[in-house]
């Protein structure tokens, strides 16, 4: 077959049929009538082809650009869950100043548990000789016994606390007489330090944030008094962060005047629970009187109701 017929004839440029109207010179084809019909037929088709494939080409564009779009959106969720866990996680919880004072009555005792310790007071004023006297404590609810054990001159002597009330007894005598919680009765510590102390019984807790003291961070808890009769109109409390621990306390009079600072500065443990062991009473005016107290061998003990009321004291 002639070259240029194989050509004419390649597949999709020419369509032989009996419309086919040619012209031969020299035996060989020089044009065919349908041929342009031909091939504007197939531009038409290659043309629909470009489209469909442009048509696909623009659809899978869209669909990676949705893609990409919810790729990135599901990244800025994330980001801001991300962001919110890490907001909830920096955000400080604040502590329960209840659950606090709570744990500040329980290293002086037992909750719901009579119990005995005994207490050992030296005080130091300047330039003057250091006064010590001891005792024992029995606890029981809100009401308190105390009974001097040393020097011999105070031996035998008893104080009294039930609820708000106190009462004293000397030895040698059968005389009761009514005292006030906030009287001192060695050095710095008044009659209200020496028995059983129950915060919670006597004040209430509002948290009142943190500071900074000696390069550490304190939680404050500032108790006040629900009745008159309390030691102290208000107590201020700086605690260890962690721990919750007291590191010190402010107390103040009716008044309104800081009357002394306490400093924690000892715990022990007794059958197992963390107790107050030795602290520091200090006077903020005058310089040099201080007052150590020392809190030992604390006991859960079964206690008899009748020794905390007032008739007993003259037995």
């Amino acid at each position: 077959m002639n070259p240029l017929i194989k050509v004419l004839l390649f597949p999709g440029l020419i369509f032989v049929s009996h419309f086919t109207l040619a012209t031969i010179t020299s035996g060989q084809i020089t044009d065919a009538i349908e041929t342009p019909i031909i091939i504007k037929d197939l531009t038409k088709a290659i043309v629909k082809n470009q489209n469909v494939k442009n048509k696909e080409v623009k659809s899978n564009e869209i669909q990676n650009k949705e893609i990409k779009n919810n790729e990135i959106k599901n990244e800025e969720i994330k980001t801001e869950q991300t962001d919110t866990t890490t907001a909830l996680a920096e955000t400080p919880t604040e502590p329960d100043p209840q659950q606090l004072l709570d744990f500040i009555d329980g290293l002086r005792g037992y909750k719901n548990q009579s119990f005995t310790f005994e207490l050992s007071n030296i005080s130091f004023k300047k330039n003057k000789q250091k006064h010590r006297n001891k005792m024992t404590v029995k606890v029981l609810n809100n009401a308190s016994l105390v009974e001097f054990t040393a020097p011999a001159r105070s031996k035998g002597r008893k104080i009294l606390k039930q609820a708000q009330n106190m009462w004293i007894r000397f030895p040698g005598t059968r005389n009761i007489l009514r005292i006030s919680p906030t009287q001192r009765l060695l050095g710095e510590a008044s009659n209200g330090d020496v028995t059983g102390t129950n915060f919670s019984q006597d004040y209430t807790a509002t948290y009142e944030g943190t500071e900074i003291l000696d390069n550490k961070t304190l939680l404050k808890l500032n108790l006040t008094a629900k009745h008159d009769k309390t030691t102290y109109k208000q107590v201020m409390f700086f605690l260890d962060s962690e721990s919750h621990l007291p590191l010190r306390s402010d107390f103040y009079a009716r008044s309104g005047k800081l009357a002394k600072q306490a400093y924690y500065t000892k715990f022990k443990e007794f059958d197992g629970e963390l107790k107050l062991h030795r602290m520091k009473l200090v006077n903020p005016i005058i310089e040099g009187s201080y007052t150590w107290m020392m809190f030992d061998n604390y006991q859960k003990q079964d206690l008899n109701a009748s020794i905390f009321h007032k008739d007993a004291l003259s037995r």
